[in-house]
């Protein structure tokens, strides 16, 4: 257990860094999806262009992880990676 707890310690912390200096540059905040919005809520804002931000939550037992990037001026993509431990098994 300790190395998923230091491995998501580390995600988590990483995930910080980026969202603050992402934070500084266009103070635009994620949701735990890893798109622009607040919390669970997302909006219609989007990005500066060019952008890349890194999330990682936690939510009980669940993990999620994303990786945002504003591709248009009007279009980002997003790639979601979560890690549910009943369907794990």
């Amino acid at each position: 257990m300790q190395g998923r707890s230091r491995k998501l310690a580390c995600s988590m912390l990483a995930g910080a860094f980026c969202v603050t200096s992402l934070a500084e540059g266009s103070a635009q905040s994620l949701s735990t999806y890893g798109t622009p919005g607040l919390v669970e809520m997302p909006t219609a804002r989007v990005l500066k262009d060019g952008d890349l931000a890194f999330t990682a939550s936690t939510f009980g037992p669940n993990y999620r992880y994303s990786a945002t990037f504003q591709v248009l001026p009007r279009l980002y993509g997003t790639f979601r990676y979560s890690q549910i431990p009943v369907f794990a098994d």
